[in-house]
């Protein structure tokens, strides 16, 4: 289950670090069924905070993939999966 399922201090604070991320580096987001790609600013602690980010959340829903990639000065997050949990995890990249 995803942390936007849970209501522990510890989740409320994860989706804290999200939304501090997306405020320090989210550039765009492209939504379709059952895919999300987020584009990031590629600077300074950005790859280390978003492997960080991400690799929480790989353990937390099975439902999505999520994939990382590096364009140029862009990290890119590419979500598949479950068109609802796709949805539920992209919550977090707004």
């Amino acid at each position: 289950m995803s942390m936007l399922t849970h209501s522990s201090k510890a989740d409320f604070a994860a989706a804290a670090e999200w939304v501090a991320f997306n405020d320090d580096y989210l550039i765009e987001r492209i939504e379709s069924t059952g895919r999300l790609e987020a584009m990031f600013a590629c600077v300074d602690d950005a790859v280390t905070r978003l492997q960080s980010l991400v690799s929480r959340e790989q353990s937390r829903d099975s439902r999505v993939l999520w994939r990382t990639e590096v364009h140029g000065h862009h990290l890119i997050v590419v979500i598949t999966g479950d068109s609802d949990a796709v949805v539920e995890v992209g919550r977090l990249l707004r």
